[in-house]
């Protein structure tokens, strides 16, 4: 929302040049979608390193037992979906404000 808000300025400047509301709306929604893609993305590998430093490094050290690491496709499938999800839910409020914030009060701000 905060992200969203201080580009107040830039919105109304794509207002001003031609963009309707539902499109400030899109681009808003499409920004944050490609965030929660590079967010499922970026965690899908450090994920992995997490685990097997946990595994080989943690366990052994503190309990004296390790384990076999299974990666499977499935959880890490549903948590790259998710975090798309959840950044495109994320972005619809402040999209929704977005569109029908006033051309001439967001070209004032500074």
């Amino acid at each position: 929302l905060c992200i969203e808000l201080e580009r107040a300025k830039e919105i109304a400047v794509l207002r001003a040049l031609g963009l309707s509301p539902p499109q400030i709306a899109r681009l808003s929604l499409t920004q944050t979608g490609l965030l929660g893609v590079a967010a499922g993305i970026l965690a899908i590998p450090l994920g992995i390193v997490m685990a097997e430093l946990l595994v080989d490094v943690i366990n052994r050290r503190s309990f004296g037992w390790g384990m076999e690491l299974n990666v499977s496709i499935e959880p890490i499938a549903i948590g790259a979906f998710l975090a798309i999800v959840a950044a495109v839910l994320a972005g619809i409020y402040p999209a929704l404000r977005l569109s029908r914030g006033s051309i001439v009060a967001g070209l004032r701000e500074e």
